[in-house]
């Protein structure tokens, strides 16, 4: 027995729109502009439009539109929908879900009326042209699928422009009924349109069925009526005369009033949103100022604290912990093995399971150095191993003599002998604005208890993939720079640098290019003969 009630399936059913299709995103579009068009051209039908429909200009856009929302009610029978459960595929829950709610505003928006009434139905045009105004009930799903935009302020602040037009549009249309309506009173001389005709040398003549302002003269001073009255100018060369009009008006500046209010409370938001960075930009800098006249700060040192306030607190600036404090920890472990990827993605992690990578992107943190800051001093404990991003730094000696240059991709740390604190034996200073990324020492040795399988390979191959050993003071050759640095050194000064290590001994040999295979040839030849190289420089 076949059951009559429709039941979720595990299999998705086929031709259903997804939330996140393309095809749904762009067919929204259509409609959205479709909806607009109702919008904006059926008041203006309805009320300045006296032509029969097959004589309209607008009449195959019309057909177009009509022909649009018709396709769309029965494209709506298979778009899935949001609910508490999660995201609807089951055909029959989506059928109820749409005919409980837009179904039938659809399907009177659809009803093709200026047809029906030029072929079978026998109202008279006032009528049906009314009716048409029941297609603005779409606007109502309109307004639903647009109510996430509250977060982009440029989006916002055009939406709040455009209804503020629109309303202006639809009270000028009704400006224009009105004005319809006084020409059938006994004062219908001191009607607004009887008054503009007279203006314009075009009065209405007894009868009312001929004179007066054209069609496009008419919407012209209904629009500029309407827009004086909504944004409170009143310059009063169109001005209501007769009971009704003035009823309109009052009813318009009410409403105007609140227009207002709502379009320049969205406006403050907005203004204060784009500028509160900037407000705590500058309360940041005032009490930075404040600190370094009460401290005496000495120049050089304030120089590097305003230096580096001015990158990491700039407005443009992206506050990374602000971001990622209200997520969850699951969804910051993610977001954090994508954001040090760079790190992560060394060879030294290779072998790294998810779940430890998972771990290990939570213990680190980016660092910047700026010209003539010292990343690591001599003697000092190490906290991090460093991964540069961006930028040179220099290796120094106590003596502040340089030793080598690092450049971007260089891995800085120790082999952690023993698990123990471990002190440099060399200073590493920046060169011009330097990023970092730096793996804390105790949250590495934290997942290398936790993890001892993994531990095993990383301390076999930790040697191979430091450029530079803060510990032992071994500088392994990465770049032409590098090389030159050790071929020189045992001349310059031999006793703080040990001797350029042969080819065979490099853990990472450089890419040889026609520059580089030179400066081996000429390393060997000075192995080979200390005095001929000594007279080569």
């Amino acid at each position: 027995m076949v059951s009559s009630r429709c039941e979720l399936t595990p299999n998705r059913p086929r031709f259903l729109l997804s939330l996140d299709s393309k095809i749904r995103s762009a067919w929204d579009g259509l409609i959205l502009v479709a909806t607009v068009y109702i919008a904006v051209f059926v008041p203006f039908e309805v009320t300045f439009m006296s032509s029969t429909v097959m004589d309209r200009p607008t009449f195959a856009a019309d057909l177009a539109v009509e022909t649009l929302i018709v396709l769309d009610i029965l494209l709506n029978f298979r778009k899935t929908y949001k609910s508490e459960m999660g995201e609807v595929f089951d055909v029959c829950a989506i059928a109820r879900h749409y005919l409980k709610t837009w179904f039938i505003i659809d399907l009177v928006a659809a009803l093709p009326i200026d047809l029906l009434y030029e072929v079978c139905v026998p109202l008279h045009s006032p009528i049906v042209h009314l009716l048409k105004t029941v297609r603005l009930l779409r606007l109502l799903g309109l307004m639903q699928k647009m109510k996430n935009i509250s977060q982009s302020s440029g989006l916002v602040l055009t939406c709040l422009m455009s209804a503020f037009i629109l309303l202006a549009h639809w009270a000028a249309c009704l400006w224009y009924m009105i004005g319809l309506y006084d020409l059938n009173t006994e004062h219908w001389h001191i009607g607004w349109l009887a008054m503009m005709g007279e203006q314009q040398k075009t009065p209405y003549c007894e009868n009312k069925t001929s004179g007066g302002p054209s069609e496009g003269s008419a919407y012209l001073g209904a629009i500029y009526f309407t827009l004086t009255s909504i944004t409170t100018v009143g310059f009063g060369n169109i001005s209501p005369n007769t009971n009704a009009e003035k009823v309109f008006s009052i009813c318009l500046m009410m409403t105007g009033a609140l227009m207002h209010a709502l379009i320049f409370g969205n406006v403050s938001a907005i203004v204060y949103r784009i500028y509160a960075h900037h407000a705590l930009y500058g309360t940041q800098m005032k009490e930075l100022r404040r600190f370094i006249r009460e401290q005496n700060v000495p120049e050089e040192l304030k120089t590097r604290m305003l230096t580096h306030a001015l990158l990491t607190w700039s407005p443009s600036s992206v506050h990374r912990e602000e971001i990622l404090q209200n997520f969850p920890n699951e969804l910051n472990m993610d977001i954090h093995v994508f954001q040090f990827r760079e790190i992560l993605g060394l060879p030294l992690f290779k072998d790294c399971s998810r779940e430890v990578l998972r771990c290990l992107s939570l213990h680190i943190r980016p660092t910047l150095c700026v010209s003539g800051e010292r990343l690591v001093e001599q003697g000092e404990a190490v906290q991090a191993f460093y991964l540069l991003r961006s930028g040179m730094m220099k290796v120094l000696t106590g003596a502040n003599q340089q030793l080598g240059v690092l450049e971007r991709g260089s891995l800085m740390g120790s082999e952690m002998p023993h698990g123990q604190p471990f002190r440099a034996v060399m200073s590493v200073q920046a060169i011009g604005i330097c990023e970092l990324q730096g793996m804390s020492v105790a949250g590495l040795r934290e997942m290398l208890q936790l993890y001892p399988d993994w531990a095993q390979v990383f301390y076999r191959d930790l040697e191979h993939h430091l450029t530079l050993d803060l510990h032992r003071g071994n500088l392994l050759p990465s770049s032409i720079t590098d090389l030159l640095v050790y071929l020189r050194a045992p001349f310059t000064d031999p006793l703080t640098l040990p001797p350029p290590l042969p080819l065979a001994q490099w853990s990472h040999p450089p890419t040889i290019t026609p520059a580089t295979e030179m400066i081996y040839t000429i390393q060997i030849t000075m192995e080979e003969d200390s005095e001929d190289s000594q007279d080569f420089y």
